[in-house]
């Protein structure tokens, strides 16, 4: 497949978001885990509708309203600060256990790599130097630079510009069936990492390439 670049999505991607319970459990005790639950549901929904609406909030404002709104349907009682506290932990993720290798087996390729995420830069930046994947993306790319959230395609094209290719050059990798949707819907190639999951097509758009995960996708696009 010919390609001139990789962007990867960050959270449940590249990125565990799940690592996130250690902080819900710590403020709501035995119902953390019910916290971070309801918390991941709205996620990514009050993104599509922070879109939709042209009422942008950062990711980390965002998030944090999402874990009140959690906790009060829990019937719990968190201060805003309290669940500012739990979103810092979004810059202290780990990556998946076949991320580094994964990434290894691509950066023998010479493909150009880069993150795509709704997060800040700062957020990024904070994830990748926790990680100690400083130099192995090119280009750590944010929805806060457009005031818009993925799908929109004024995200997707901030790839494009970086990598300088057409969409039909440049792939999404992503652990989400919606993003490889938008990022098809935007003319992009697209790759599905299925961890385990069986993949639902949004509005019948199919990931061009699906791997369990990134070692897998490192291999076959490395020949």
């Amino acid at each position: 497949m010919d390609i001139d670049g990789i962007a990867f999505d960050a959270f449940g991607t590249l990125f565990d978001l799940s690592a996130l319970r250690t902080r819900t459990r710590q403020a709501a005790g035995h119902e953390g885990d019910e916290l971070f639950a309801a918390f991941k549901g709205r996620l990514i929904p009050w993104t599509w509708h922070s879109t939709a609406s042209g009422d942008y909030k950062p990711l980390h404002e965002l998030a944090a309203e999402a874990v009140q709104a959690a906790a009060y349907e829990a019937g719990l009682r968190l201060e805003l600060t309290r669940a500012e506290w739990v979103v810092e932990g979004l810059k202290e993720l780990p990556v998946f256990d076949d991320v580094k290798p994964g990434l290894e087996r691509l950066g023998q390729t010479g493909i150009p790599l880069a993150v795509l995420s709704n997060g800040t830069a700062e957020g990024i930046d904070a994830l990748i130097e926790h990680n100690d994947l400083q130099g192995v993306f090119g280009h750590a790319l944010v929805a806060d630079s457009v005031k818009r959230y993925k799908p929109a395609r004024e995200v997707y094209a901030l790839a494009l510009e970086a990598f300088g290719a057409p969409a039909e050059r440049v792939m999404l990798v992503s652990g989400h069936e919606w993003d490889v949707a938008g990022a098809s819907r935007a003319g992009m190639r697209t790759g599905w990492l299925a961890r385990g999951e069986k993949f639902a097509p949004v509005l019948g758009e199919r990931a061009d390439i699906k791997a369990q995960d990134l070692r897998e996708l490192g291999q076959r696009l490395s020949g």
